[in-house]
């Protein structure tokens, strides 16, 4: 999903949990096809900017015809996102209880498992809860693995410095508050060693597509 600020000839790939929700929110107040009355809603909810800016599959199509605009996606170190998707997603929302499947019994897992159990059940929780599915998601889903498709990918590291640019491309300052931050402390160390095993085979296909990115971040 690409999100097109046409006035500003901005163009954003967002990757959940890697500072989308702070960055779309950022850049529907610079939108003018959004209502003004939307851009009051949107920064006073956050979570209301997703509903305009959604996110999903990368499509290539979607970036046609903006070669003069500005490019850019963000991501997020990969273990330090999946273990956000837990501490924001378990310990915080509990949302897997919302879940269907989990509810109604269609698939033995628990609601509110502990660290080690979700981690070593990863690949049953993506299967059968939707928003780990989403979440949990290689980022290279969403941003697509050709990285030179993008004028800059960001790290979460260095919305300071995208927040820089951004204000030189519009000719304005720009902030971008931090919005939706996951709570909680989990760390890779933290977890058993075959969790933790886990962790680093899920992330490792992102610390291949963006090595460079990470690197120089």
């Amino acid at each position: 999903m690409v999100i097109a600020i046409e006035n500003h000839q901005i163009a954003f790939v967002p990757v959940p949990k890697a500072a989308c929700t702070s960055i779309k929110s950022t850049l529907a107040q610079m939108d003018t096809s959004l209502p003004g009355a939307v851009r009051f809603k949107v920064r006073r909810d956050a979570e209301l900017v997703h509903k305009y800016y959604q996110t999903g599959r990368f499509r290539k199509k979607k970036l046609q015809g903006k070669d003069d605009w500005y490019r850019f996606a963000v991501v997020r170190d990969p273990v330090q996102r999946l273990l956000s998707v837990y501490t924001d997603r378990v310990m915080a929302r509990n949302e897997f209880a919302n879940s269907a499947n989990i509810r109604r019994g269609r698939v033995n897992l628990p609601s509110d498992p502990d660290p080690d159990f979700f981690f070593r059940h990863l690949d049953h929780y993506r299967e059968h809860v939707s928003v780990v599915r989403h979440h949990a998601r290689d980022q290279s889903f969403f941003t697509g693995s050709d990285i030179s498709l993008y004028d800059r990918i960001y790290t979460t590291s260095e919305i300071g410095q995208l927040a820089a640019d951004l204000s030189e491309i519009i000719g304005e300052e720009v902030e971008i508050s931090r919005l939706n931050a996951s709570k909680g402390g989990l760390t890779l160390r933290d977890l058993a060693p075959d969790a933790r095993d886990v962790v680093k085979r899920a992330a490792a296909p992102d610390y291949a597509t963006f090595a460079s990115v990470l690197k120089a971040a």
